[in-house]
């Protein structure tokens, strides 16, 4: 296979960067790890350091290279709660969403945790340059592999699991971190999002005063209000059918997600309810703190550190 011919077992070398003052600080440690390869180096793996990867992660993640037309491969992390808290139940299923999206050619992209990608598609896309000024190397990644005509491939076998729990403020630091970074990345995705939760939360806050209405005066409102809340069991039968699929990429965890399915089932609402609390705060700020750094994202090729914790 690709893998086989192309890559052998090698030392380990930790690169530490330091704080930048003008790109997020993952983006400076990859920039920095990027002087260090060898010259003979032929593919480039990037990982989070807190990813949990299966056997063979490494195998399935590169052997798709061997295509031409294949620009990057990716993988995705799913959270996956030890308690099954509130914060950690809606993070897992906040960022399920982008689960289905990777299936389509059209508008899949990167993730940053878990991506690799031939050396001379690194530099045909002008990457390392892209890199230099910016915060967030999925979408910069993301934009460079399309601008080239390269594809995207997403490997279900390389769905890294994060096992630990969130509080609801991490949670809501988190996703609201994510969707300004969307905001500034992406505008015409943010938008869809954006329009998208804020129909569906208006449909359902109709529905509820239809139905109170209804009831109050014993009128005909209770029809289109039990019509427009029948979103809500939409949005349970869509968590009970990605579960399964999920289950078949993970089947290691298999046991963990059918103790938590109920959980998924009955807070999966509530998170169309968050997805448009962080739009209208990313449509407030284009500041967030992440692992002690305040930044400021100013465009994709303009990042501003605040401040920072020494």
């Amino acid at each position: 296979s690709f893998i086989k011919t192309k890559l052998r077992t090698l030392p380990l070398k930790l690169v530490v960067a330091g704080i930048s003052p003008v790109r997020g600080q993952k983006i400076n440690n990859m920039l920095e790890a990027l002087k260090h390869v060898r010259d003979d180096t032929e593919v480039f793996v990037f990982v989070d350091s807190d990813i949990r990867p299966k056997q063979s992660f490494l195998r399935y993640l590169v052997n798709p290279l061997q295509y031409e037309n294949i620009g990057v491969t990716t993988g995705i992390r799913w959270y996956l709660p030890e308690h099954g808290n509130l914060g950690s139940m809606l993070r897992s299923i906040w960022a399920a969403g982008a689960l289905p999206l990777l299936i389509d050619k059209r508008h899949n992209f990167v993730y940053g945790g878990a991506n690799s990608m031939k050396r001379k598609t690194f530099e045909k896309a002008n990457i390392r340059n892209l890199f230099e000024h910016a915060l967030n190397d999925s979408f910069i990644i993301t934009n460079a592999i399309k601008s080239v005509g390269l594809q995207i491939y997403f490997v279900p076998q390389c769905i890294v699991v994060s096992h630990e729990d969130s509080t609801l403020s991490d949670t809501i630091e988190f996703t609201n971190r994510q969707t300004i970074t969307t905001r500034i990345y992406s505008p015409p995705f943010w938008w869809t999002v954006f329009l998208t939760y804020s129909f569906s939360n208006l449909m359902l806050l109709i529905g509820i005063i239809l139905l109170i209405f209804g009831i109050l005066i014993k009128g005909t409102f209770i029809l289109p209000g039990l019509l427009m809340l029948s979103l809500i069991p939409l949005e349970i039968i869509n968590a009970a059918y990605l579960l399964p699929v999920v289950v078949q990429m993970i089947p290691e965890h298999s046991v963990q997600i059918e103790k938590l399915k109920w959980k998924y089932y009955c807070i999966t609402p509530f998170t169309s309810i968050l997805m448009m609390v962080n739009s209208l705060v990313s449509l407030t700020t284009n500041e967030f703190t992440w692992r002690g750094v305040r930044y400021r994202l100013v465009s994709p090729s303009q990042t501003e550190i605040i401040s920072y914790n020494d």
